[in-house]
């Protein structure tokens, strides 16, 4: 299979957390951008990807990015189980994960408080 690209959260202003779950048939990773356009009040948001517990909710974090993001910008990271590739160049990216992508998942994001923040979020699936 190719990889692929699609939108996980269409671009909104949020003032709590958010989650949406995906279905992942083609990639043994991913890189999930998220595009910040405005936060007024300085809002932090944390991403998390969630799997399935034993009873079948998604509340088993499987990743949780290093830090929140409290400004304007994009912030990438890529989730694969080989981590980065050896060579002269590095990858531009805010976070790398060495780890496969799970089949069943849910993008959380976290948010710190109830402060506005406007962004979206897309994911690159990666065979």
């Amino acid at each position: 299979m190719s990889n692929q690209s699609f939108t996980i959260l269409e671009s909104a202003a949020r003032v709590a957390d958010v989650s949406s779950v995906q279905d992942n048939l083609v990639g043994r990773g991913i890189l999930i951008v998220v595009d910040v356009t405005a936060d007024p009040a300085s809002a932090a948001v944390t991403p998390k990807i969630r799997v399935r517990d034993e009873n079948g909710d998604y509340n088993e974090v499987y990743w949780t990015a290093d830090a929140a993001i409290s400004a304007t910008g994009e912030f990438s990271y890529l989730i694969f189980p080989t981590g980065l590739a050896t060579g002269s160049k590095e990858l531009d990216v805010t976070e790398t994960v060495n780890a496969p992508l799970p089949r069943e998942w849910q993008l959380f994001m976290d948010h710190a408080d109830a402060d506005s923040i406007t962004y979206s979020v897309r994911g690159h699936y990666i065979s």
